[in-house]
């Protein structure tokens, strides 16, 4: 099974994904949780830093976001898929949704093609995105040891326009997106206790 654990930077994706983690582990499941990055991605930007030339006027936004939502493909179908079958679940916090908010997010140009390429990726069984105010969630980034640096960079910004982006791109996927405020803890033991239900019923549903 695949949950997909979308939101802007700050949201408490990683919180929800360790904590769902560790009950899921104590009720007897098989569980990993998996952030995929794009291998060609991180090659392309070594090669840009070394360089030093500008990243996406170097390479284009196009040719990146394809990029790395191949990359995601082969990872989905080749490392994903044999232990999806076998019902062990992945909880997943850079998926199809966030790749294409992402892309979103930079002005790539050919979303279309995007979209279609991630229509052959196997959907989440389970997709939420985290609702959070971008002034709490940078607040929250600040309080960090270590931080994403185009957050640092860009801050307010930069989440405000993730969060418009990610609810576009909630429009383009083909499957249903659920959306948590995850504000206060209250908030975050209803989105773990909701998710523990749903996956253990999907997996009794299926046969698990």
């Amino acid at each position: 099974m695949i949950v997909e654990i979308a939101g802007i930077d700050g949201s408490g994706k990683t919180t929800i994904i360790n904590a769902l983690k560790g009950r899921l582990i104590r009720s007897g499941l098989s569980v990993s949780s998996r952030s995929p990055k794009s291998q060609n991605w991180l090659l392309l930007y070594a090669v840009a830093q070394a360089k030093k030339l500008d990243f996406f006027k170097t390479f284009g936004e196009d040719a990146i976001h394809l990029s790395a939502i191949l990359d995601l493909y082969f990872q989905a179908t080749s490392v994903f898929g044999a232990r999806v079958s076998e019902g062990h679940i992945f909880l997943i916090d850079r998926y199809i949704l966030s790749h294409l908010a992402e892309a979103i997010f930079s002005g790539c140009g050919n979303i279309d093609g995007l979209k279609q390429l991630s229509l052959e990726i196997p959907a989440p069984q389970i997709s939420i995105c985290l609702k959070i105010g971008p002034n709490i969630a940078l607040e929250r980034i600040n309080s960090r040891s270590e931080h994403d640096s185009r957050v640092h960079q860009h801050g307010l910004l930069r989440l405000e326009g993730m969060e418009s982006a990610i609810n576009d791109a909630a429009n383009l996927v083909p499957y249903e997106v659920t959306f948590f405020g995850n504000e206060t803890p209250s908030d975050q033991d209803n989105i773990i206790d909701t998710l523990e239900t749903g996956i253990k019923v999907a997996l009794k549903d299926k046969g698990f």
